[in-house]
């Protein structure tokens, strides 16, 4: 069973790397069979885009959103927005729906890189490097149809991001035709493979 890692636009480079090391320890105790992707761009418009800071989906775990830690936020506030944001975007996809409602439950983690925790809440999950796999483990298991449309939906809702503008190029062997043309290839690319490309802003990369 692998463990994969999906490198979007990582905003929170500290508690990005604390995560990734403590999932790759829980891999090893107990497989999480799934991927992790960083930076996820969980809902687009022309304007901007909403972004997960990583974003779990396994066939053991079901799908996990984390929310790093933030001192100036409510992480309540935090974990009821963003669980309604990915609700709402995934009742959009059939294959995911069961009656009225999602055909599983997401989770929302914040994740706290210090070894202190706000109390424990039942309806909240708070988590650091200590209690991860705790928590984790109490998560249910996706059916192999639902963990295959998820994967499908989520790709899809990558590819709809907004991808950076490039007018006013004037001649073809150019900076900018160079990564235009580069664009173009790793969109057809995507098409066939598992990982979506997420855009970076200094240029076109393809993430491994």
């Amino acid at each position: 069973m692998s463990f994969d890692i999906v490198r979007g636009i990582i905003r929170n480079a500290m508690g990005t790397q604390i995560l990734i090391d403590t999932l790759k320890k829980i891999n090893e105790q107990s497989p999480i069979d799934g991927t992790l992707f960083l930076g996820y761009p969980l809902n687009a418009t022309k304007e901007s885009t909403i972004t997960v800071d990583a974003l779990l989906i396994s066939k053991n775990k079901g799908l996990v959103a984390f929310i790093f830690s933030n001192p100036q936020t409510d992480p309540k506030e935090e974990q009821d927005l963003l669980y309604y944001q990915i609700k709402n975007t995934l009742t959009n996809y059939e294959a995911l729906r069961k009656k009225r409602d999602l055909a599983f439950s997401p989770a929302v983690i914040t994740f706290y890189p210090t070894e202190e925790l706000p109390p424990h809440d039942d309806e909240y999950i708070f988590c650091n490097t200590n209690n991860l796999k705790e928590e984790l483990d109490k998560l249910l298991p996706l059916e192999e149809k639902i963990y295959i449309s998820l994967c499908e939906s989520l790709q899809k809702i990558s590819s709809m991001k907004p991808r950076k503008k490039r007018t006013g190029i004037l001649k073809e062997d150019s900076l900018g035709s160079i990564i235009k043309k580069i664009e173009l290839e790793i969109a057809n690319l995507d098409e066939w493979q598992k990982k979506a490309a997420f855009e970076i802003p200094d240029g076109p990369q393809r993430i491994r």
